[in-house]
């Protein structure tokens, strides 16, 4: 009996199949590549790939203590501690003022879920000073970080007329109460976050000799203002099958509202706010400053959700904040001058205007929409 090779069999059997059935085999290979296109094209964009990086960060704040309080009596504490964990490379610690950081780097592979749990269980065994607040356990995860930046800024020969505080003021209300309103209703969109610019506050300045003039006590500002300035539920009013939502609106409108609120009532005196102090509108302390350039502006962070397509997310952000090149020759047709004064008390009149400008920032552009709000928020 005589032996064929394997490769001579199979290739004659296998071509005869083509030579005879090749419309078969024709629709066989375009199935094929229909389905590698289809794949391809659902398959996820992602900036880093999924990994879980072996570092665990050890953050223990201490308010009022120096540096160097931070590092004896804290820092040096917790790194001995666990310095001798199973699998860990390397610790290194950083004390500021009020806050201590004890970086743990564990070997590749490590599973980290245990690693926390260890960590915690060697936290128990620690004592720290009584002021200290219990150590929090802080994991790294690139997928966290902002997927995009944008900066807002002014564009020259835009700005306040010598007005800087409400040229931030007004970027800031932007970036809230239009922006970020507007990226949040994207799919795929986790969260928005605004930094830099002006926060908008309004601050009440009494004056302890009039207070104490009027015995009155500081403690009461605080819950009147809070009862006063409530938007309540009143219920429910039904009329046949129709049914109305009744609310209470009280919230404070305006600067004069504040101040012509009644504190207490003595007879038929009433002493109210702008008797014993003064209502200013004026910016929250500042925690962040933010710049583009030399300029100062505001920043926009955008975070996807979990399994969202980058490059799709990205695109999606950039035609709702810049717009499409129809809106945006649309904007420049019908921009208007810049206002040179914002005065500072509430007003019903509304006047916008919206003009595409470029910068250069992270590689980044960004149009600039100032829209004057009906109540300057308070």
């Amino acid at each position: 009996m005589a032996f064929q090779p394997l490769a001579r069999v199979a290739q004659g059997t296998f071509l005869p199949l083509i030579t005879r059935r090749p419309v078969a085999v024709c629709m066989f290979m375009v199935a094929i590549a229909v389905l590698g296109v289809v794949s391809f094209s659902k398959l996820r964009t992602d900036l880093l790939p999924e990994i879980s990086y072996p570092t665990l960060t050890v953050r223990t704040t201490y308010r009022g203590a120096a540096p160097e309080d931070v590092e004896d009596r804290v820092s040096e504490r917790i790194q001995e501690a666990l310095s001798t964990l199973p699998h860990i490379v390397r610790t290194t610690s950083l004390s500021r003022a009020e806050t201590s950081d004890v970086v743990l780097d564990f070997e590749w592979g490590t599973s980290m879920t245990f690693a926390v749990q260890d960590v915690r269980d060697r936290l128990d065994s620690v004592v720290l000073p009584r002021d200290a607040e219990r150590p929090l356990i802080l994991r790294y995860d690139p997928n966290l970080d902002p997927i995009l930046r944008i900066g807002i800024t002014l564009p020259e020969g835009r700005k306040f007329a010598g007005d800087k505080e409400r040229e931030l003021i007004h970027l800031r209300w932007l970036a809230e109460k239009r922006i970020k309103r507007e990226l949040e209703t994207i799919p795929g969109i986790a969260a928005v976050q605004v930094r830099g610019g002006l926060q908008e506050e309004i601050r009440i300045r009494v004056d302890p000799f009039k207070m104490a003039a009027q015995n009155l006590d500081p403690a009461l500002l605080g819950p009147r203002l809070a009862q006063e300035n409530l938007n309540a539920s009143g219920g429910l009013i039904r009329e046949g099958s129709s049914e109305y939502l009744v609310r209470t609106l009280n919230e404070f409108r305006n600067v004069e509202e504040i101040e012509n609120l009644a504190v207490v009532r003595r007879g038929d005196a009433v002493i109210r706010i702008k008797d014993i102090g003064s209502v200013t509108r004026t910016h929250a302390e500042r925690e962040v400053v933010t710049r583009i350039g030399d300029h100062e502006a505001v920043e926009i962070a955008v975070f996807r959700e979990a399994g969202a397509n980058i490059v799709q997310l990205v695109d999606a952000v950039r035609t709702r904040v810049f717009g499409t090149a129809e809106q945006q020759a649309w904007a420049s047709k019908q921009a208007a001058p810049w206002p040179t004064t914002w005065p500072g008390s509430c007003t019903t009149t509304r006047a916008s205007t919206c003009s595409p400008t470029s910068r250069t920032s992270s590689a980044t552009r960004s149009t600039t929409c100032a829209t004057r709000p009906s109540s300057a928020g308070r």
